[in-house]
């Protein structure tokens, strides 16, 4: 062997080869995927979770806001705040009325501050937004002005009709806040006045405070403007801090709305993967809408999540490895069996395939021995047959008048046989040459090879007064010498095994896919079904030669040719009804 030839792998080994190789590269792809699935898992159940979350503190969010929308909606339906009757002694130095004006309101909007410790002020409006009167009265003359119409809160709550919240602000005492605004109606649904409070957001960050959303790391709302009004880290409640929260992808994908999700019905909005601009780490996030246009979000530590799930990923994935690892250690036992048995049939398969090589080897030169000898036989034969028809036919010329009938008859038998000699010779001579002689096959139009036989049948048809008809036929790869002589001996038999009736004859062909299917119809005597496959057999005959002349070679060479072009011949028939052939045509 040469050096630089590397040894062949016997069957066996290869087997067991790529069994290894297999069952390692699917240990592999199995841990791999389980993985996945099971990251995917934690990732879906910390979203399901981070969902309900998420919902449950919206709902406590907003019901903190309606809850301040309920008092000053109370308190503006009562008696005392019906009128305002002291406008006269409004004094714009103290951006109102004095604090012994008007007690009564004064009194329950103290008894409001001091029971619900929601709002840090109460303030009361005339309709064209002057200030009447503010609680604590301590911050009513520091006012910085005493009209409120320019603000859109109020512009909004002129316009609806409906308690308003406006959007959030830094407060005096650097808390951020928003305001809540009531109109104070009439009986008549004129407005009257308004009332109005601060609410304190501060109760807001303590509902997202890290005892409060545990084992969440960080949660957060902003106002329609996207400014940060509440989060678990509330030193981020500033100037110039929460109004950057605008740029949160989180905070971005709610502003690039272009409206109220909440308006629209829209649910929480999930990021497998955020980024937070305040630490740069990457969160897992929901964002749920509010009212008011609002938004509240929860952020989990995408590395915390997964390092929780992480070991118990790999106990499941080693678990699984082991498993397969066992059940390849069984399918290794059987593919070395299988290896054996292998290298067994391949060892038999080697000696059986140099016998077929012999076999056909022996058999391609007996066809070749067949073939001559066929030649030779009917060249041979020939020659011998002639001389006995010629000098038997002379015979009977030169001794016309001397022989008596037995002796003609004689004659006649001897010179019939010698033609009948050799028209089987011709005949067995064109059947062993079907497979020898053809042509090479090619895109052949077999309506056009239609049409030759049918001229060169042009006069038995007209003697017999048969119809031959045809359906459109198509180009197929054949050889067209016999794809021609298979239609004139099918045609010529319909019209020889005629019945009473004139001879009828159909030709037509259908697509089956992957072969042309031709068949040839015909009004005959037909054929008994016992006899299918005799009627293929070289030479045989269903009936005498007085009946229907002919050697019964014909139906042999259809089947030889048609066999030759890969395709199979049949019929179907009842006697007395006719016949028809069928015969195929690969593509």
């Amino acid at each position: 062997m040469d050096k630089n030839q590397l040894p062949r792998l016997s069957a066996g080994r290869r087997i067991i080869l790529v069994f290894a190789v297999s069952a390692l590269a699917g240990i592999a792809l199995v841990g791999a995927a389980l993985m996945h699935s099971l990251d995917r898992a934690a990732l879906a159940q910390s979203r399901t979770y981070l969902e309900s979350q998420s919902g449950t503190l919206a709902r406590q969010c907003e019901s903190e806001i309606a809850e301040a929308q309920r008092d000053l909606l109370f308190l503006s339906k009562m008696p005392a705040f019906q009128q305002l009757p002291y406008v006269d002694q409004i004094d714009p130095a103290i951006n109102g009325v004095p604090e012994n004006v008007d007690v009564e309101k004064r009194q329950l909007l103290t008894l409001t501050l001091n029971r619900t410790e929601r709002f840090s002020v109460l303030y009361v409006l005339r309709p064209n937004a002057d200030i009447y009167m503010v609680e604590p009265f301590g911050l009513q003359p520091k006012l910085t002005k005493n009209n409120l119409a320019d603000t859109p809160y109020y512009q909004e709550a002129v316009r609806t009709k409906h308690v308003v919240v406006s959007d959030s602000f830094i407060g005096a005492d650097g808390v951020p806040a928003v305001v809540v605004l009531a109109p104070i109606l009439a009986d008549s649904g004129d407005v009257t006045g308004y009332l109005g409070g601060a609410f304190h957001l501060t109760r807001l960050s303590q509902l997202v405070s890290k005892e409060r959303i545990t084992p969440y790391d960080a949660g957060f709302m902003v106002d329609r403007k996207g400014y940060l009004i509440a989060h678990t880290d509330v030193g981020l409640l500033k100037e110039g801090v929460r109004e950057r929260f605008v740029q949160h992808p989180l905070v971005s994908r709610f502003l690039s709305s272009g409206s109220d999700p909440a308006e629209k019905g829209q649910g929480a909005v999930f990021l497998d993967d955020c980024v937070d601009p305040t630490d740069a780490k990457h969160y897992l996030a929901a964002f749920v809408p509010l009212r008011w246009g609002w938004a509240l979000a929860l952020l989990r530590d995408r590395d915390s999540v997964m390092g929780e799930v992480q070991p118990v990923i790999w106990r499941i994935t080693g678990l699984a490895a082991l498993l397969f690892l066992i059940v390849s250690a069984i399918g290794l036992a059987i593919a070395q069996r299988i290896g054996k048995r292998w290298e067994a049939a391949e060892r038999a398969l080697r000696a059986s395939e140099a016998d077929l090589r012999a076999t056909l080897a022996n058999l391609e030169r007996s066809n070749k021995e067949l073939e001559q000898f066929a030649y030779v036989a009917s060249h041979d034969l020939q020659e011998p047959l002639r001389m006995v028809s010629s000098y038997t036919q002379l015979l009977a010329q030169r001794y016309e008048g001397q022989l008596d009938e037995k002796a003609k008859k004689y004659i006649d038998y001897a010179v019939d046989g010698a033609i009948r000699m050799q028209r089987l010779i011709n005949d067995l001579l064109t059947y062993s040459r079907v497979g020898s002689r053809g042509n090479p096959l090619a895109p052949t139009d077999s309506h056009a090879v239609l049409g030759d036989v049918l001229r060169n049948l042009a006069a038995m048809i007209e003697e017999n007064r048969a119809l031959v008809t045809n359906d459109d036929l198509p180009t197929v790869r054949a050889d067209a010498l016999q794809l021609a002589q298979v239609f004139q001996n099918l045609i010529a038999n319909a019209i020889k095994f005629r019945s009473e009736d004139l001879p009828r004859v159909h030709v037509s062909a259908r697509d089956q896919g992957r072969e042309w299917v031709f068949s040839v119809a015909d009004n005959g005597i037909g054929i008994d079904p016992q006899y299918a496959e005799r009627i293929f057999v070289i030479f045989q005959r269903l009936h005498t030669r007085d009946e229907y002349p002919g050697t019964g070679i014909g139906l042999a060479v259809c089947m030889r040719i048609v066999e030759r072009h890969g395709g199979r011949i049949w019929f179907e028939s009842e006697l007395e009804k006719g016949s028809t052939f069928y015969f195929t045509v690969p593509k």
